[in-house]
């Protein structure tokens, strides 16, 4: 889970490298204007994202479509540390919404047979844990930025 959470949110990071490609640098939606750069700090939120939501779908019952709708609306309220929610543009929340659904619904159904062999609860505290992963990736990105010295 670990390895296909990370590859998919590299994954959509180069696509997001490519969709930005020639915007101006302070217009462009990025870790970082820079590339390289930017696919090295994603690993600093994809991989404590991937961690962090593979520990609970061991010890949690989620459904593909929790992974789903939780990882779309969270990522609406998280992408550019907030400027999306806060653009009020519903068209924008729509397309952010199914860019970040997808990053860890698509890992999810590639394991999710095999968490059969956990015995994991079904309770609703799953859903207030939920937001644990976005945290653990916004920290694990600064962290990750701090320690490489890479500034926006």
């Amino acid at each position: 889970f670990i390895f296909w959470g990370t590859c998919s949110g590299i994954l959509t990071e180069i696509l997001a490298i490519m969709n930005n490609w020639n915007l101006p640098e302070a217009q462009k939606a990025l870790f970082h204007p820079d590339p390289a750069i930017n696919i090295a700090l994603g690993l600093g939120y994809y991989i404590p994202l991937s961690i962090a939501w593979f520990y609970l779908i061991k010890k949690y019952k989620y459904t593909t479509l929790n992974i789903f709708i939780i990882s779309g609306l969270l990522g609406v309220f998280v992408e550019q540390a907030g400027a999306v929610f806060l653009s009020m543009n519903p068209i924008l929340w729509v397309y952010t919404f199914f860019v970040h659904a997808s990053i860890m619904a698509i890992p999810f159904v590639i394991i999710k047979d095999e968490l059969n062999k956990f015995n994991r609860a079904n309770s609703l505290k799953k859903y207030i844990y939920a937001i644990l992963p976005v945290i653990a990736a916004a920290l694990g990105n600064l962290i990750w930025t701090i320690l490489l010295g890479f500034k926006n």
